[in-house]
């Protein structure tokens, strides 16, 4: 079993965190609204808000990371071959897009989901190529992130990427 280093425990330490004083923030908000008899549309949409974005922070402290997903769909299309996507500590992506290796990184706030500075290999593979080159196009458009279960989608907004975990 590989030993955590400190410095990935203190990062893991400030996630929790970061988790908490947004929660914190958002109970703040929500007391003074309910304190203030407040009970506007935009009040309550905002409430609506700041509880969707508390929900993305505090999921499961990012139960995707150390994982290999491997593609099942692409835009509701299942493909012939094998495409995965690994994200690891330090924003690092890592995967095999069905004919290449590729690196990149990623981005998460409260926000926003982005994966950006792809790099890959420079092999083509007949049959594969186009496929892999079009899920590296939407893999740069993806802005959103959901995990359940097993279950991991990157979807855009006219792209839905849906992997499941290896065992």
């Amino acid at each position: 079993m590989e030993e955590t280093s400190f410095f990935e425990k203190l990062k893991n330490y400030l996630l929790i965190l970061a988790g908490v004083l947004s929660f914190l923030g958002s109970l703040a908000i929500i007391a003074f609204l309910i304190l203030n008899n407040s009970n506007k549309i935009e009040d309550i949409e905002l409430i609506n808000t700041k509880i969707e974005k508390l929900n993305l922070n505090l999921k499961d402290d990012y139960v995707f990371l150390n994982k290999t997903w491997t593609l099942t769909s692409f835009n509701d299309l299942n493909p012939d071959f094998s495409i995965t996507i690994k994200f690891e500590e330090n924003n690092k992506v890592s995967g095999f897009g069905g004919c290449n290796d590729y690196t990149a990184k990623f981005e998460i706030n409260e926000d926003s989901f982005n994966i950006y500075e792809i790099n890959k290999t420079k092999m083509f593979c007949e049959n594969v190529s186009v496929v892999e080159n079009a899920f590296f196009q939407v893999l740069e458009l993806v802005n959103k992130i959901e995990v359940s279960d097993d279950t991991l989608t990157l979807s855009s907004q006219n792209n839905k990427l849906v992997f499941k975990k290896e065992k």
